[in-house]
């Protein structure tokens, strides 16, 4: 007995010192690195920028032997940079400071399909999403991107896959992709995933999914990370981690991430996240040089002062997408005026500086190509009362989301209760001096972006086309051009939108 007791020890010793148990039971340390929604290079002094973040990317890479760097997308435009080159500077930037991966999300298409497909072949790291159909694509599938990808830590696999709002087809007006149904898509890419033994899925995009409360309960995907404007939050669940990051506030995300596994062999994982303000680092001087090059091109043609505001000015996000702005006055006025339309209509969406303009501020040609950064051109179409009124409810439909539909109007007062139902917010429209007439004609000035049925504004691809785009020019040469020959402009909150409660 003795002498089969003495050999069970000595059998169970060598399996527990043999290298292969020694090499699978040993704990994995990584740190996962997150950022996104940084479309412009420039650091603020109140935030900072993609220099101090390469700051924290060094230091991260230098202190931990495993480093996965994730970019969540929405980064390639709009800005006043990307507005000539269509985002190939930003690809040059991320060239130097290497994602791991980069999520493609809606800002990727700023400048259309053909565009970002030129992108992806400048980029010397790999973009990623699984639910973009395109016809002229092998297979369906987008040129230059991956549907997943698989990294090898040890004895260890983390799954990394991406997902795109479905909106981005309205919301940036594509030319030819579609988007296949997410949900379906995440079980099918974490079903291959977990049978190429990824022991964690994560999985990033830039919308709200409606599920990830449950596909994080059952184990679908293990970490969640979504692009998001207008918050950052880390929420742990039970099985899994959800985070928000993309504010304006720039704040990184650091994860620590520690890999271990039981005596079956079973994943064990453990997380310990912090949100990292890039205002509280020094800028990574090889990065910064680099955009200082970039800058310094545009410096003397882009700091050129065009005229004074004489009143404050407020583009900040939901300054422009919840109610009547100043900015979003002055910018649909200047392109009533241009072209002699009886009405204008813009969209919110467009204006992207989020910025506060003191009174007395002189505006540089920098300021109004960083509120309006879209290429769009200006047009004028032939609409119906009873078809700017559908027009006006879509943009006064998801004021609570602060969707970039809310409209900015000039022409026109309109009264609106947005506290009652979308699609019956519009109380009453006058026209000038006289209400809205439901068969009356009316000349509309707006962008090809809306008029093309972008943002919701299906109505308008009914309308005849009184000035075709192509012959027009860009909404920011407009302002441009108004404030320059007035010297000083003086926009305010007039009362052309006039919230009611009900």
């Amino acid at each position: 007995m003795q002498h089969f007791i003495r050999l069970a020890i000595l059998l169970l010793l060598a399996f527990f010192c043999s290298p292969n148990y020694l090499l699978w039971c040993k704990p994995l340390h990584i740190n996962l690195v997150y950022i996104s929604n940084m479309p412009n290079i420039e650091s603020r002094k109140d935030s900072g920028g993609l220099s101090e973040f390469a700051t924290l990317l060094v230091r991260q890479r230098r202190e931990n032997k495993h480093l996965l760097f994730l970019h969540g997308g929405d980064s390639l435009g709009p800005s006043a940079l990307s507005s000539f080159d269509r985002g190939a500077h930003m690809i040059d930037i991320l060239n130097t400071l290497m994602p791991d991966a980069m999520a493609v999300a809606k800002r990727e298409f700023s400048y259309k399909e053909d565009e970002f497909i030129l992108r992806t072949y400048e980029a010397a790291f790999p973009m990623l999403n699984a639910n973009i159909i395109d016809p002229m694509g092998n297979g369906g599938r987008f040129e230059g991107i991956e549907s997943q990808l698989l990294y090898e830590y040890g004895q260890y696999k983390i799954g990394i896959f991406a997902i795109i709002d479905p909106e981005v087809v309205s919301a940036f007006r594509t030319e030819r992709i579609s988007i296949a149904n997410s949900s379906e898509t995440i079980q099918q890419i974490s079903n291959k995933l977990r049978t190429m033994d990824a022991d964690l899925v994560i999985l990033m995009t830039g919308y709200n999914i409606p599920e990830r409360e449950s596909l994080l309960a059952d184990g679908t995907i293990d970490i969640l990370l979504q692009s998001d404007s207008r918050m950052d939050e880390v929420v742990p669940t039970e099985k899994g981690l959800y985070i928000r990051q993309g504010s304006d506030d720039r704040l990184a995300v650091t994860v620590e991430l520690k890999l271990d596994r039981d005596i079956n062999k079973n994943l064990i994982w453990s997380n310990s996240v912090k949100m990292v303000p890039l205002k509280d680092l020094p800028p990574e001087p090889e990065l910064a040089r680099q955009i200082d090059g970039y800058l310094a091109h545009l410096t003397q043609l882009m700091d050129k002062e065009l005229g004074k505001t004489l009143t404050s000015l407020d583009t900040t996000r939901k300054a422009v997408r919840t109610g009547e702005n100043a900015f979003g006055n002055l910018a649909a006025d200047s392109l009533r005026a241009w072209h002699g339309a009886d009405i204008a209509l813009i969209n919110g969406g467009g204006i992207r500086g989020n910025k506060i303009y003191p009174p007395g501020t002189i505006l540089t040609r920098r300021d109004i190509q960083s509120e309006l950064p879209f290429r769009n051109t200006s047009t004028v179409i032939q609409v119906k009362g009873s078809q700017l009124l559908i027009a006006l409810e879509n943009g006064l439909s998801r004021i609570e989301e602060e969707k970039g539909c809310f409209p900015h109007v000039s022409g026109i007062v309109v009264r609106y209760s947005p506290e009652a139902p979308p699609g019956k917010r519009v109380i009453s429209v006058m026209a000038g001096n006289a209400p809205l007439h439901p068969d009356a004609n009316y000349r509309v000035a707006t962008l090809d972006f809306i008029a093309q049925g972008g943002d919701g504004y299906e109505i308008f691809k009914q309308c005849k086309i009184l000035q075709d785009h192509r012959t027009s020019q860009l909404l920011w040469e407009i302002l441009r051009t108004h404030i320059q020959e007035k010297s000083s402009v003086s926009p305010t909150i007039d009362g052309r939108l006039i919230q009611v409660s009900e």
